[in-house]
């Protein structure tokens, strides 16, 4: 049976005041780690207690920093490019924030989403998403990868209002999405396998392969355009655009749904809403939304349909410990990376990962969140902690889980669904990673 973290249990605010206390004078913490605990403690009962996951936590010190040039921009001219000029009653407030900048231990920070490693003073996101998934091997994919890193290195070569930051730190972010579909397709690993790292080696290694890549493109790259080495280079982003082009997962993380009902929206007379009915789509009204009716459109994300979906694992079963075990390893191999040897550390050139945990209140007590919090959140350099929300409430929910069965119900309802681009695929495929299913395609197949 797992141990308690001895900071973790439901005691009184009085009684937590005092084991610290004796803790402290004790001199088995200092003061200020007495204070960091209080911090942390309150902002894990925030984030509980009040269902949103805020505040969250992003370990400054692991972010990946290089100084090499940053005592130049004390002049306060960080901010400039051909177009605009800091105008001299700017320049000594600019001098202000360079001067606390560099006082402080730690200057990076990340941009909302979380993937990229940025000064604080200013910088730019420039970042790419590969797919795997669609590669013919693992030299095209690392082909891609290396494409990539040259197509980044040259959008750096744009004028820009950062542009001392972006020759200073040269920084891209290369990525990758549709990671699980990837992993099964190539290697026949599934969830539980790659949070096993001995089991799923071959994987990991293949990672750092692609990383070894895109460091070895971005020095010779940088070598051909006379240009700094980027600081870092891999990332992975939300990717929730991008993915829905390729109907894969988001990212690194795991497909929110196995099956769901897709909610387009309808003008009430839309002639369109009568055509779907009559054809068995699924069709409400909706009453909070005046005049408006709503379609509902079967869908099945791409990777449950991979040798039929039933070893997939949804994000809302993916325990936290298993997903902290995965994003210490994408650290690992594809943040930091590895050496061919399977072992030594490359030189660090990471940026981060986003990437939103998700647990179930329900199952989850605050006690065992606040330890997920103490052995997790600080084993790694950042993730979004979300409790999973109640939606059956709403009348509308754009994406609406349904079971497999009620998914094949609804399904053998519909005659066909060829006037699915008479409304304009672009409103409706491929959301959330999964792209309406064509059952004329079906069809087709079958009396083939």
């Amino acid at each position: 049976m797992k141990k308690t973290h001895p900071l973790v249990s439901s005691q009184t605010e009085e009684g937590l005041k005092i084991r610290l206390q004796v803790l402290a004078l004790t001199g088995q913490i200092t003061e200020d780690e007495a204070h960091a605990y209080r911090v942390l403690r309150a902002a894990a009962h925030a984030a509980y207690h009040d269902g949103t996951g805020e505040p969250g936590f992003i370990n400054q010190d692991k972010l990946t920093s290089n100084p090499e040039g940053l005592d130049t921009y004390l002049d306060g001219l960080v901010a400039e490019s051909a177009k605009f000029k800091l105008d001299t009653e700017t320049l000594p407030l600019m001098k202000s924030l360079v001067e606390a900048c560099c006082a402080i231990g730690w200057p990076m920070i990340t941009n909302p989403c979380g993937e990229i490693c940025l000064l604080m003073l200013g910088a730019y996101c420039v970042i790419a998403d590969v797919v795997p998934f669609h590669a013919q091997n693992d030299d095209d994919a690392e082909d891609a990868f290396r494409t990539a890193v040259r197509a980044l290195m040259r959008t750096n070569l744009m004028d820009c209002l950062y542009s001392r930051e972006v020759k200073r730190t040269n920084r891209i972010g290369v990525g990758m999405t549709g990671f699980h579909e990837w992993a099964y397709d190539r290697f026949g690993f599934t969830w539980h396998d790659l949070v096993d790292e001995t089991k799923s080696q071959a994987l990991w290694q293949t990672v750092s392969r692609f990383k070894r890549a895109v460091q070895d493109e971005a020095r010779k790259f940088a070598a051909i355009l006379g240009v700094t080495v980027p600081h870092t280079d891999t990332t992975f982003k939300p990717a929730g655009t991008t993915s829905k082009l390729f109907g894969l997962t988001e990212g690194a993380h795991l497909p929110s749904m196995r099956e769901f009902l897709r909610w387009v929206q309808f003008r009430h007379d839309d002639p369109l809403v009568k055509v779907y009915a009559e054809k068995g789509y699924p069709v409400r009204e909706l009453t909070s939304y005046s005049g408006t009716t709503i379609v509902g459109f079967p869908t099945k994300p791409r990777i449950c349909e991979l040798d039929g979906g039933e070893w997939v694992v949804t994000a809302a079963e993916a325990t936290p410990e298993e997903q902290y075990q995965f994003l210490r390893l994408l650290e690992k191999y594809w943040m930091t990376g590895v050496e061919e040897d399977g072992t030594t550390a490359l030189e660090e050139t990471g940026n981060q990962i986003s990437y939103t945990l998700k647990y179930d209140p329900k199952t989850v007590s605050y006690d065992r969140f606040l330890e997920t919090l103490i052995e997790g959140q600080f084993s790694i350099r950042c993730c979004s902690v979300m409790p999973q929300s109640d939606t059956t409430a709403y009348e509308y929910q754009p994406e609406q889980p349904v079971t497999k069965l009620e998914f094949e119900r609804i399904a053998a309802a519909i005659a066909n669904d060829n006037m699915q681009e008479d409304i304009g695929m672009e409103h409706v495929d491929c959301g959330s990673g999964g792209c309406p299913i064509d059952f004329k395609d079906d069809e087709e197949k079958a009396a083939a």
